[in-house]
């Protein structure tokens, strides 16, 4: 919803409807076919300027795609974001034609939610286990939902870094499988250099093999320059605590999202400042030593 007031843009949408008095341009063959002599109604074309734009109708039949499976605490916000798409038209959308919308300066913000909505209509499942804390509230059962909407937040909520990764829409075959699998989810560069690396593990139970992992990409990923510090992000579960990984050289925190707070704001710009003054504060203490 936050995203969605942000960003939202109108455009010129192409009107076509009959009436009384002529408006923008004439359909004449329209017109004489539908004439009738007590009711003389002409067809006109015309361009209206409004919310009523593919952009936004592919957000609501999203939203109205997933109607019946949203959660008691988050339907407020489902109605909102319904509410506020009120006076576009509900319009059926195929994933094969997402990939025809096409995007400008004004809309080139809708592009990542449009992701999320192509992998919702593609490949549509919720993990959630009724009346019991571990409901994942309103994330799809989908590791790369889970990576698109860290990478999201990072870049909204914090300008000092470029925020990167192996784009989800370039894996089409075992190449680019391998090529993801060798890289960080999420790459944090300034001046062209990486500076963070930060894995998105969208699962309850953490691993010896996801530090090693995250310890090869920030020993290995660039030849003959280590990073410092990492992040392993976990959704969080119950009462789990931040922790540390310290492995040579390098440091990994281990961190837990509370995804039934993903609509809060302040939560999430909080959650992004934290790794950036980890990062600041193991960096001094790297130069102190």
């Amino acid at each position: 919803y936050e995203l969605l007031i942000s960003f939202h843009k109108k455009g010129y949408f192409l009107k076509k409807e009959k009436l009384r008095q002529p408006k923008g341009k004439i359909l004449v063959t329209d017109t004489i076919k539908s004439f009738k002599p007590n009711e003389f109604l002409i067809f006109c074309q015309n361009f209206e300027f409004s919310l009523n734009i593919p952009h936004n109708q592919l957000i609501k039949y999203t939203l109205h795609y997933i109607k019946d499976v949203i959660s008691l605490k988050n339907y407020n916000l489902y109605y909102k974001s319904l509410q506020f798409l009120k006076m576009v038209d509900l319009v059926k959308w195929h994933p094969s034609e997402i990939g025809k919308i096409t995007y400008d300066q004004l809309t080139l913000k809708y592009k990542p939610v449009h992701e999320l909505c192509l992998l919702i209509l593609e490949d549509f499942s919720l993990k959630f286990e009724k009346g019991r804390e571990r409901f994942f509230s309103f994330v799809i059962n989908s590791w790369n939902v889970y990576e698109i909407f860290l990478r999201e937040i990072y870049i909204l909520f914090q300008s000092k870094y470029i925020v990167n990764a192996y784009k989800i829409t370039d894996l089409s075959d075992m190449i680019d499988w391998e090529m993801k699998r060798s890289r960080p989810d999420l790459i944090f560069k300034k001046k062209g250099k990486n500076i963070i690396y930060i894995d998105a593990k969208y699962k309850i139970v953490d691993s010896k093999a996801d530090y090693n992992q995250i310890i090869t990409y920030l020993t290995q990923s660039q030849p003959g320059k280590a990073l410092p510090y990492g992040e392993l992000i976990y959704p969080k579960e119950s009462e789990e605590d931040d922790d540390y990984v310290k492995m040579g050289n390098q440091i990994v925190k281990i961190r837990y999202i509370d995804l039934k707070r993903a609509s809060e704001k302040d939560y999430l710009r909080n959650f992004v400042s934290i790794t950036l003054k980890e990062y600041e504060d193991y960096k001094q203490y790297r130069i102190n030593l």
